[in-house]
């Protein structure tokens, strides 16, 4: 057996080994928190009325909020 292919052929199984556990790693704290808020913030946009379930619900409350806001003071006349 030809030695350094088989060195070769061992370097790029460990390799791909190690970026197979960093991926799962990343994956798993990425998919685990998928707002990537911590628990203070999390807190603090509920109370302000932001659903934080999801990025995507994250951004159209905070769309939400701003139409509201701005048709607010546009009925109040301070646009």
């Amino acid at each position: 057996m030809n030695n350094r292919g088989f060195i070769g052929l061992i370097g790029l199984l460990l390799a791909v080994a190690f970026i197979s556990v960093l991926a799962y790693f990343v994956f798993t704290k990425y998919f685990g928190k998928p707002t990537g808020m911590d628990q203070g913030t999390q807190e603090i946009a509920n109370e302000a009325g932001i659903d934080t379930t999801s990025q995507t619900s994250i951004l159209d409350s905070v769309k939400s909020t701003i139409k509201d806001v701005d048709k607010a003071q546009q009925e109040n006349g301070y646009n």
